[in-house]
């Protein structure tokens, strides 16, 4: 007998719905929040509440649209994904189901995963908010208001309550699209149906914005990006791929079934395949052959002579591509940019590898472990590998409970994919969910909401009842005992001390000038750290005496603070810098130094011979 999911108990179902209630009523109470939007969100929650399918359909098709939707139903600052998410989720906890009805067959472990996870995050949480306490009380306190009273909107995070709160609603669908999946297949039809209308009206519109016909805010923002690269749904074109990708498996998958829809489902997957184009996402193309290549491998022991050559051929097709864009320029530079962002990663596991630096918190700490020259470029940025970022910021415990998940989501229908013991339609979701996580190797498409409930929808789909699966019911207790366990080490865990290692930051060691002033050579761009209280500095700085030049440009750059420029000779000049102070949690603030000279030609070249004395302090909080 197929166990019933643990946390199908009604009280669990009830806590958990009553709190996504008071998240919405907070919304829907708000009278600064556009009425088309608290309309929106009282309309999936009413229809949820009387059919669930129904209100998940409607959040399968809205959520993903994004910035097509926001700007008609009035725009930021509202969450807007996570708004329809919510208000699904806790209709969907509050409805009575038949008590006649069997429960939603789940892999036998991935209940244990859940609970386990949802621990590492509640952990997680907890632990930087009692860090926030013990260095300020106040903001601590005004942080959680700001979240009781505005969670759906905009407002300033610190101790990560919105990143857990989406991997938690993640989990929530999973398991709501398999139970609704499983209890009427026509449901799950009408689900992908919606999930690939969607992506069809987002590649649709993403062609229209390549043509210059878009609404004003995302053709600023298309000028902003300045590349040939266009998603209308989400400023991120390497998540909208990542969910394109999904989407072509499912409609592939519902091709091979729906004999009078086949055509429909056929156009619409080209119509995807056209979006992850006008995307240019090099990962979705290795991701697409990552898959070919599992497919071709399947088909080898068991297809047809024909169907051996044509799978052949696309592999053959695919390879070549892939190989191609490897070996473009535009490659070279953008895996040359994702080994700094890995350099980056490393050093934050590093801080904290067994719980992490905490949820949500990789983008802002990434502007003290960047190296030099990319965040001259970027300031602060994410991972641009998801299982990076998960490791960062949850540890190596965090990245195991993680991997978990997906895996016992997916391996006992990849086994019986590979015996060929599912339908195709099932075998389409695995494969474009597949492709999915390849993505997420070289970018973030769960940071993205848009992209994210997409892949949570159709991997709850892509779970089919098993069959006869036993597991002891201690081992449920187990879990839950884990994930108490691991939210009671959070008082002990203590703040990372995060920068960038010393050879790391641009400078060579310490040396003594004739007068007897300590300085180093910067190989520009380098860093300097300073304490988090200052709020001025001066740095002296020169040319070193063998270079060439007279004179050289240096740029200061105070990561999404303040730029400046001054010139600088072969004598020493004292530049004075204006500092904002450390953002709270931060344990350093950092400064970017870039030089560059003009040669006898007339042309900006950059500068490597920059010498930095010790600063003085000016002023500090």
């Amino acid at each position: 007998m197929t166990p019933r999911w643990q946390f199908g108990q009604p009280w669990a179902r009830l806590a958990v719905g009553l709190i996504l209630a008071f998240v919405l009523a907070v919304l829907l109470t708000n009278g600064a929040v556009p009425a088309a939007i608290r309309l929106e969100a009282a309309l999936v929650l009413v229809v949820t509440l009387v059919r669930p399918a129904v209100g998940l359909m409607i959040v399968a098709f809205l959520a993903p649209l994004g910035d097509i939707v926001a700007p008609i139903v009035g725009g930021p600052p509202v969450r807007h994904a996570e708004t329809l998410t919510i208000a699904f989720l806790a209709g969907w906890l509050l409805f009575r189901t038949d008590q006649d009805e069997s429960p939603v067959a789940l892999p036998a472990t991935l209940t244990s995963a859940m609970w386990v996870f949802g621990g590492v995050l509640i952990a997680s949480v907890t632990a930087t908010a009692l860090q926030l306490h013990r260095e300020s009380p106040a903001a601590l306190q005004s942080t959680i208001a700001t979240l009781t009273q505005s969670y759906l909107l905009n407002a300033d995070d610190v101790i990560g309550v919105h990143t857990a709160g989406r991997l938690l609603e993640g989990l929530g669908l999973i398991v709501a699209a398999a139970e609704l999946g499983q209890r009427s297949v026509r449901d799950r039809l009408w689900l992908l149906t919606c999930l690939v209308a969607s992506g069809v009206v987002a590649g649709v519109a993403s062609a229209l914005l390549a043509i210059g016909i878009a609404p004003v805010q995302m053709l600023a923002r298309q000028a902003a990006n300045g590349l040939p690269r266009y998603s209308a749904v989400t400023g991120d074109v390497n998540a909208a791929a990542s969910s394109y990708l999904l989407l072509v498996g499912a409609a592939a998958g519902a091709a091979s079934v729906a004999r009078r829809r086949r055509v429909a489902w056929l156009v619409a997957a080209t119509l995807l395949v056209a979006g992850i184009m006008l995307t240019g996402s090099g990962s979705a193309l290795i991701a697409i052959t990552a898959v070919v290549v599992a497919v071709v491998l399947r088909m080898a022991s068991t297809a047809a002579r024909p169907w051996k050559i044509a799978g052949v051929l696309v592999l053959v097709m695919m390879i070549g591509s892939a190989a191609a864009f490897v070996r473009s320029s535009r490659s070279v530079a953008s895996l040359e940019m994702r080994g700094g962002f890995t350099r980056t990663s490393v050093r934050l596991v590093e801080a904290h590898p067994v719980f992490g630096i905490g949820a949500g918190r990789y983008y802002p700490l990434s502007k003290l472990t960047l190296p030099p020259w990319l965040s001259l470029f970027y300031g602060r940025e994410n991972a641009h590998d998801y299982y990076l970022q998960i490791a960062a910021e949850l540890g190596i415990v965090g990245l195991a409970a993680f991997l978990w998940v997906l895996a016992t989501a997916l391996t006992t229908q990849l086994k019986r994919a590979w015996r060929g013991e599912i339908n195709s339609l099932t075998a389409g979701c695995l494969a474009g969910t597949l492709a999915y996580l390849v993505t997420a190797l070289a970018g973030h498409p769960l940071l993205v909401p848009e992209t994210a409930i997409p892949f949570w929808v159709v991997l709850g789909l892509a779970i089919q009842p098993p069959g006869v699966a036993t597991r002891p019911q201690w081992f449920d207790r187990i879990a839950m005992g884990l994930a108490c366990v691991l939210v009671l080490t959070a008082p002990f865990r203590g703040l990372a001390p995060v920068t960038l290692v010393v050879g790391d930051d641009g400078f060579g060691p310490w040396q003594t000038d004739s007068g007897g002033r300590a300085y180093r050579q910067a190989e520009t761009p380098a860093s300097l750290f300073v304490g988090p209280a200052i709020t001025s500095l001066e740095i002296p700085m020169r040319l070193s005496r063998g270079s060439s030049n007279h004179s050289a440009l240096v740029a200061i750059v105070v990561p999404g603070y303040a730029r400046t420029e001054t010139r600088v000779g072969t004598d020493w000049t004292m530049q004075v810098v204006a500092l904002p102070g450390a953002e709270v949690l931060e344990p350093n603030q950092r400064i970017n130094l870039a030089a560059s000279v003009v040669d006898d030609l007339g042309t900006l070249e950059s500068s490597r011979h920059l010498d930095i004395g010790q600063v003085r302090v000016v002023t500090a909080k």
